[in-house]
């Protein structure tokens, strides 16, 4: 609690933004600048799902040229962290050898969250799972058939997964707790429009 007495302490001083001249306007004042202000909006906010992919990439990627092919694969990503378009097409407008852009995939498939650069639910699921060590035979055979799921034919489904009841409960449990949309939790960045002169 503050009181009268303490105001008679002598204060620490405290380093100010004149001495240094950091963030100092022309008019010599503590106003922060145009790159402070973009700075301090950019780390006061959660990452956007570029930003967040953006800082795994070099760590997972580390040739110079597979990491060209994994940033054209990040700007392929739609708003549920699927990879829109076709491979093969990429591999052509990049000129390299689709076997490179494949192996490129395999490795942002690997980042967080789990399931981002899938093709479609079935992989993004299976991502998942393998993510969680969960991915063996019985479970790719309820993915394969999550059609079965949907209608509600369990007996069936639990048959041609080999498992009893329990296990299949537990199986379809797990499948419930994964994330079909793992971008949906990150800001998408907005197209920013380009103001004329």
């Amino acid at each position: 609690v503050w009181t009268n007495a303490d105001a008679d302490m002598p204060q620490p001083s405290l380093p100010s933004w004149e001495s240094s001249g950091a963030g100092t306007g022309s008019g010599g004042g503590s106003r922060l600048g145009d790159d402070e202000l973009e700075l301090e909006q950019r780390y006061s906010r959660p990452p956007d799902l570029r930003e967040h992919l953006s800082a795994q990439i070099p760590l997972e990627v580390t040739d110079p040229t597979e990491r060209l092919v994994a940033y054209a694969l990040l700007d392929s990503l739609n708003e549920s962290g699927y990879l829109d378009g076709d491979l093969d097409e990429l591999a052509e407008q990049l000129g390299c050898d689709p076997a490179l852009v494949n192996g490129v995939l395999d490795k942002l498939q690997r980042l967080d969250p789990a399931g981002i650069f899938a093709r479609d639910l079935v992989d993004c699921l299976r991502l998942q799972l393998v993510d969680r060590n969960r991915f063996d035979p019985a479970m790719a055979t309820l993915l394969a058939n999550l059609d079965m799921l949907a209608a509600c034919e369990f007996s069936k489904l639990r048959k041609l997964c080999e498992v009893d009841e329990e296990d299949f409960a537990d199986m379809v449990a797990e499948l419930k707790s994964l994330d079909p949309k793992p971008a949906a939790s990150f800001d998408i960045p907005a197209a920013e429009a380009i103001v004329p002169d």
